[in-house]
């Protein structure tokens, strides 16, 4: 009966997750849920979870994540570093797993160094459309994470160009040559080896070893300003420095911030200089630049959820948010449900929202996402709008506000919430007269 349960639960579950990622198609591609299949050989992780909404937010939080399994029978999410697109071969039929797609904000296969890919065809089946660049890969040098050079334009197979790869796949005396799909290293003249490991030749020592001069040491350089020069027996190399191009003779810079994948996030600004760059988040946006995130108020706040808060209602008792163990000092708090979505920014009638002194914004809100102001809350009583106020920091998230609001001093205080910013009506010093904004009537105040 149970195994009953939780499988009409899952499909209804699948259902709703599938209606919503048809409409909110991610990439210019319509993905959802499909029931009975998996991707097998991807799983990076595993979550507990007795719905896929959970496992749908923790893909969400991991950069990693591509798409997931969940395990019906199990309760179980696994967590994978691929789509099915990427490896067609590995989606399968499974009763017991639902195979769902990341449904925001995916992030592109090899654009960063947690997500490496295999090849340069599978970059391609991943995103459907990718440029030519340099991308993260596996599989290139045993062992580690590097960047290398994908040609996208080609007929067919996409390669990779081992030999963009820094360091370098071939010893430092060695030429790199790259062929379709794979690569080959050849040692310099008076070297002896197999590209990959190169020694001196006993001919070359015999007649270098007296002879050889420093070409490193003249002046002016043989090299470019911004480049390294390394001495060898019987001659010299130049390379170019970190955040430069060319052969070491000339050098140019490189503007990162033109770079695709972008190399700061989607959320930050990239500033290019001279051999480097650096990446700034956005306002309103925390982290180091590579990594932004929203204020940690839009995602973590108390909510104010009770109809008698909202301005309109008045039944005649009073209640204290002074005494409301809720209400902490510097908290953030979110007006929802029957408490209304905000607080209105002019001063409302007294006595609203079930109290004596009625609360509301003197200033105004942010108007920028994930901004954030600080102002003051007036509470309206007796003859004076403002008998009393609070300081109040307001953040504007994506479709709602939070307020940091003070733990009220007094009793008959509380914070009263509106709908939107014409809902409330204008209160009149020391009155309870209602007067609409302008183009607006009744109470609570609506369009004509």
């Amino acid at each position: 009966m149970t195994a009953r349960i939780v499988f009409r639960i899952t499909v209804v579950a699948v259902l709703v997750y599938s209606a919503v990622t048809q409409k909110c198609p991610a990439r210019g591609r319509s993905e959802s849920s499909i029931i009975g299949w998996m991707l097998r050989g991807h799983v990076y992780d595993t979550l507990l979870a007795e719905l896929p909404f959970t496992c749908v937010f923790k893909c969400r939080q991991d950069n990693r994540c591509q798409s997931f399994n969940w395990v019906i029978s199990l309760l179980t999410c696994e967590f994978n570093n691929r789509t099915k697109e990427a490896r067609p071969e590995d989606f399968i039929p499974n009763p017991e797993r639902s195979y769902y797609p990341r449904d925001l904000k995916r992030v592109p296969l090899g654009s960063i160094q947690e997500l490496p890919a295999e090849t340069c065809d599978e970059i391609k089946r991943s995103e459907g459309h990718a440029v030519s660049g340099k991308y993260w890969f596996s599989t290139v040098k045993s062992g580690t994470f590097v960047m290398a050079y994908c040609n996208m334009k080609t007929n067919g197979e996409f390669d990779i160009d081992e030999c963009s790869v820094s360091p370098s796949v071939c010893d430092i005396n060695a030429n790199c040559s790259n062929t379709r799909g794979s690569y080959y290293c050849t040692c310099k003249a008076g070297y002896t080896g197999d590209g990959k490991t190169c020694q001196e030749s006993v001919f070359f020592l015999i007649n270098f070893f007296f002879l050889d001069t420093d070409e490193c040491s003249a002046s002016p350089s043989v090299c470019d300003i911004n480049a390294n020069c390394s001495n060898t027996r019987g001659s010299y190399y130049c390379t170019c420095k970190t955040g430069f191009t060319g052969d070491g003779k000339n050098c140019q810079d490189i503007d990162e911030c033109s770079a695709s994948p972008y190399v700061c996030d989607i959320n930050a600004n990239c500033s290019n200089t001279r051999g480097s760059y650096y990446c700034t988040c956005k306002p309103g946006f925390t982290g180091d630049g590579k990594y932004c995130q929203v204020p940690s108020e839009c995602n973590s706040y108390i909510d104010l959820d009770e109809p008698g808060r909202y301005w309109g209602n008045n039944s005649g008792s009073v209640i204290c948010d002074q005494r409301d163990p809720k209400f902490v000092n510097n908290k953030w708090y979110r007006f929802v449900g029957g408490a209304g979505r905000m607080m209105a920014s002019y001063c409302i009638p007294k006595s609203s929202c079930s109290t004596h002194r009625s609360s509301w914004i003197n200033g105004d809100h942010p108007t920028s996402l994930y901004t954030t102001v600080t102002t003051t809350v007036c509470m309206h009583w007796g003859s004076d709008c403002c008998e009393r106020s609070y300081l109040v920091g307001i953040t504007q998230c994506d479709g709602y506000y939070v307020y940091k609001l003070q733990k009220p001093t007094s009793c008959s205080e509380r914070y009263c919430g509106v709908l939107d910013a014409n809902d409330a009506c204008f209160g009149t010093a020391g009155s309870d007269v209602c007067a609409c904004n302008p183009g607006y009537r009744g109470s609570p105040c609506s369009g004509r």
